[in-house]
């Protein structure tokens, strides 16, 4: 399912400029496998470390019985604890790319309204040069 160019496409490929009424595409796109990646990471570890956890707690009790139970208390809150933090940094890790999500929305949705009052103003015959942030009066 490949798109046909659109007419400002080959215009930005051909001189490297993008029209201002074009909305913007590529250049807003930023990618987040490599996150979603360290999330499934962290997530994948948090459940190894549950299930190392188990086998310490059945490993211990089998070898040395109910005697080994105040030492494997200590060992599991430690393990729970970093599991824990594990799965955290996964739901961090994919909180970070939903949130840039919605940024990029914005962005997208700020740039519609932009052009749309450029528009307005353009019929209306009224034109407005950008502002240069270095020098405002000027």
């Amino acid at each position: 399912m490949s798109e046909e160019p659109r007419e400002g496409d080959v215009q930005e490929e051909a001189t490297g400029e993008r029209q201002p009424w074009e909305m913007p595409g590529r250049d807003i796109l930023e990618p987040h496998e490599s996150l979603k990646y360290i999330g499934k990471l962290f997530k994948g570890l948090a459940v190894a470390v549950t299930l190392l956890i188990m086998a310490e707690v059945i490993i211990g009790v089998s070898q040395d019985g109910v005697g080994a139970l105040p030492i494997l208390l200590l060992e599991v809150a430690q393990l729970v604890i970093m599991a824990g933090l594990l799965w955290g940094g996964g739901d961090i890790a994919y909180l970070i790319v939903e949130t840039n999500h919605d940024v990029r929305a914005s962005r997208v949705h700020l740039w519609q309204l932009n052009m749309m009052q450029k528009m307005e103003m353009h019929g209306r015959g009224v034109d407005v040069e950008p502002v240069d942030p270095d020098n405002p009066l000027g």
